[in-house]
């Protein structure tokens, strides 16, 4: 039996978890029942309509979406709920979500083409839900055994901890397909917002539901914010740090104003927007560290090991402010 788990592997050698996390512009979540297999998508007739309309429409258009199939204690066989997310534009703060009830995976397609023909019109209004903060956790053990040997019990104990914050009304708590991340187990991403954390316990999650609390913990948990592209990701942790939890509530752009060939060093420029409109513009350099950098095998079906670069954040300005 293989006993090779990468999550520990990655702890271990204490890699920086920041800059993973994902950068896509729409979501699809989809409750499907479990248990999943490895390759969900080819493994049931159902998604075959689905498949076939990624392939004619969404491709073609260059439209980029990710699927995440979703499960919770609330879950039904009888109807399933449809969730699109659309990264923000302007100053981010995360996602707009419509979500809507259907009965067979087939009546998604319709609310799909909805969305693609005028996706501004379609999340022009704002979802009744939109305030909910949805936290997806990964259990996707059949395509990571880490997301099932840390992932299931972590979702567990979620659950326990947003029900004795009392915050069900506000927060739901869902198991998840792969979005990435393994060895980072456990791993979840937040909706709205669009932050990926990994090697969460039930203390750094409970900071993270009541935003309150040192932020020291970031260091270890925190994988980025996936409206932003990996460099940009390391200078918002720092930013998040100056700022503490009252960061969450800014809107940002961003910019990358310099890079070389080989991505060992980024020049980074985030302006964030405050309440009444008042912007700070900060630049940093987002630079390799080799002595930090680390070989290890990015997932459990990975063979080899492979090199991941570690970098620093420096020379962290402010530049301007209005």
């Amino acid at each position: 039996m293989n006993s090779f788990f990468c999550a520990e592997s990655s702890r271990k050698l204490g890699e920086d978890p920041i800059g993973w996390g994902v950068n896509t512009t729409y979501y699809l979540l989809l409750e499907y029942a479990q248990p999943w297999r490895e390759n969900i998508l080819e493994s049931d007739p159902q998604f075959i309509p689905l498949l076939k309309f990624y392939q004619t429409f969404l491709t073609p258009r260059k439209i980029q979406i990710r699927p995440i199939f979703i499960w919770g204690e609330s879950s039904s066989k009888d109807r399933s709920r449809a969730i699109l997310l659309k990264q923000e534009q302007g100053f981010i703060r995360g996602y707009k979500r419509q979500e809507f009830t259907i009965s067979k995976l087939a009546e998604v397609i319709p609310i799909l083409e909805t969305c693609f023909t005028d996706s501004d019109s379609f999340f022009a209004t704002t979802d009744s839900s939109q305030q909910q903060r949805d936290i997806l956790v990964c259990t996707h053990g059949t395509y990571d055994k880490c997301c099932g040997k840390y992932g299931k019990p972590f979702y567990r104990q979620a659950v326990r901890l947003v029900q004795e914050l009392n915050l069900e009304d506000r927060v739901r708590i869902w198991q998840a397909t792969h979005f990435g991340g393994h060895r980072f187990a456990p791993t979840a991403i937040e909706f709205p917002g669009g932050r990926y954390y990994g090697r969460l316990d039930e203390a750094s999650l409970q900071s993270l539901l009541t935003r309150q609390g040192d932020l020291d913990f970031l260091k270890k948990v925190y994988r980025g914010w996936g409206v932003l592209p990996a460099p940009v990701q390391i200078l918002e942790r720092g930013l998040w740090y100056r700022h503490g939890w009252q960061w969450l509530d800014y809107g940002v752009d961003f910019q990358i104003l310099d890079a070389n060939k080989d991505e060992t060093f980024f020049r980074c420029q985030i302006t964030a927007q405050q309440e009444g409109d008042r912007q700070i513009i900060y630049t940093a350099e987002i630079v390799e560290d080799p002595t930090q950098n680390i070989h290890l095998r990015g997932g459990c079906k990975v063979p080899t090991a492979e090199r991941y670069p570690q970098f620093k954040l420096q020379n962290l300005s402010q530049t301007s402010s209005h």
